[in-house]
Order: C-alpha cells, then structure tokens, then sequence
C-alpha cells in the first residue's frame, strides 16, 4: 500500500476522528525544459474541495458500500484504512472515460486542437473516500481527487486538471444507491 504520496490529499478529509471534513490543498511540480535546453521547475497549488454527501444510514452500513460502488465505476481499490474507514486509489489512470462518461464531464485540464485535453490526454489521479459517522446515527461520505494529464501524442510534461466536482458525486451517488437511498 503506498499511502506517503497520498497523504496531503486524503489530509484533506480527514481522519474518522475528524469533527469535520475540511479542504485542502495539493502541490505539484513540473519540469519544463525550454528549447535551449534550460530547466524551469513549475509548482501549482490547486485546492481540492472534497464532494459531501449526508447518508441516511449507519457509518458502518455506509463503508460496506464503499468498495463496491468503486467496482461500479471500474476504479480498482488500491488503498483500504478499515479502522479510518477510508478507501481509494493512488495513481490510477484512465483515458477518454470512466464508466462510460467522457473525461471532459469530470477534469479541466485545458484544451488543445479546439477540444478538451482530458478526453484525449492520459489522466492519472488520486481518489479517495471516507465515511464519517454523524451525531445522530447518519453518515457523510466525502470524496477527493487530484489529477495530471499527460498527452499521449506529444509526451509533453503533465499538467495538472481541476475538477468539475462530478466523479467525486458520482462516487458518493453510488454508495447511495448501494444503500436504496437515491
């Protein structure tokens, strides 16, 4: 389980013990090489906004969902905290769509030849989600995600995709789902 480079995004959620589920923000690096050959580093901040879903259910009926709505959206689990209750994928990548939604629908990573890179560019992300339990016996389940896109015709340096706050629900709606509650 690789969770070091994970860190600073799923610290953005927070831990089970958390009284809240905050924001964030991520950090990353890029290297550019100019036409001389010079070497300019690149660093971006984006905030990452955690998508907040309340669940009328028990946090311990929520998290049985959780791998399985990841499996509806072919997202492998490569990251499982039972005790944080804190599941996700670190550096799973994808190209044009996931579960059959175009790229476009959940990344901003720019344009390029008149459409949007991320449905052509290779998009590699972190995704996390956590279940909290709730004062009164519900649930929240917030999810998180940062990504890079990468051209797969050029080989150009990654560059780093906001999101549209989609796949983050489309996570969460299915957990609902999972639980008979959409």
């Amino acid at each position: 389980m690789r969770i070091s480079g994970l860190i600073a995004l799923l610290a953005t959620i927070g831990c089970a013990s958390s009284p809240g589920l905050g924001t964030g923000s991520s950090t990353s690096t890029t290297q550019i090489t100019g036409a001389s050959g010079s070497v300019a580093t690149l660093s971006m901040v984006a905030d990452v906004e955690p998508g907040i879903k309340a669940l009328a259910a028990s946090a311990d009926s929520a998290w049985k969902q959780v791998p399985a709505a990841y499996a509806d959206l072919a997202i492998p689990i490569t990251i499982l905290v039972n005790e944080a209750m804190l599941a996700g994928n670190q550096g799973f990548t994808a190209r044009r769509e996931i579960a059959g939604v175009p790229m476009r629908k959940y990344f901003m990573c720019g344009e390029a030849s008149g459409g949007p890179n991320a449905d052509t560019y290779m998009i590699s992300m972190n995704i996390a989600t956590q279940i909290q339990k709730e004062a009164d016996g519900t649930s929240k389940a917030a999810t998180v995600l940062d990504a890079t896109a990468t051209s797969m015709v050029s080989g150009t340096n990654a560059v780093h995709c906001g999101s549209t706050g989609a796949l983050e629900e489309r996570v969460n709606d299915q957990i609902a789902k999972r639980l008979n509650l959409k």
